[in-house]
């Protein structure tokens, strides 16, 4: 019985998909009214996107709850990598330690800040990052931190004694937008 309701269904569509063919403009300016009308009233209803999930009863949700409860500065933050590279010679150098240290100073005590990690180097000496870690959410604080962040590159970088890199959330985001 299904399989002779699909073949009552051919003709027809073999008749629209002829008429198509043969008038593509007017299906084309028809598909395209629908397309805008489907995104009017889309738009029109009110609906909103949202970020935020909750899968509740799941390992996963527990943890992030637990992290919200007992730490909640870092549930809330957001984070940014600052990398370090020098052509010659390595990150351990007197001149390359004192830049790095006084640039891993300065974004210590940058506005929002919470925790800057211990500086982690390649095996050669060469490359190396630091974890920089924000009290509040990305996109509280991400065009001001990360103008901060820029700044401070463009002054790491044009002191040339190591070049500072900008990876992470927060850079990643505000490079979206």
């Amino acid at each position: 019985m299904i399989l002779s309701e699909s073949l009552d269904m051919t003709p027809f569509l073999h008749r629209l998909g002829r008429a198509g063919v043969r008038r593509r403009r007017r299906a084309v300016a028809v598909w395209a009214l629908v397309a805008m009308v489907v995104i009017g009233i889309a738009q029109n209803a009110g609906g909103r996107t949202s970020d935020a999930f909750a899968i509740p009863g799941v390992e996963a949700q527990h943890a992030l709850d637990v992290l919200e409860d007992d730490f909640p500065a870092a549930a809330a933050g957001s984070s940014a990598q600052v990398g370090f590279t020098t052509e010659t010679g390595t990150l351990a150098d007197p001149r390359a330690r004192a830049a790095v240290d006084g640039t891993v100073a300065g974004i210590a005590g940058q506005p929002d800040v919470t925790e800057v990690g211990e500086l982690q180097r390649s095996p050669d000496g060469r490359i190396g990052y630091v974890d920089v870690s924000y009290a509040r959410p990305s996109e509280d604080i991400r065009d001001d931190a990360y103008r901060r962040l820029e700044v401070t590159r463009s002054a790491t970088n044009d002191a040339g004694v190591v070049r500072l890199e900008l990876g992470g959330d927060l850079p990643t985001e505000a490079a979206l937008e």
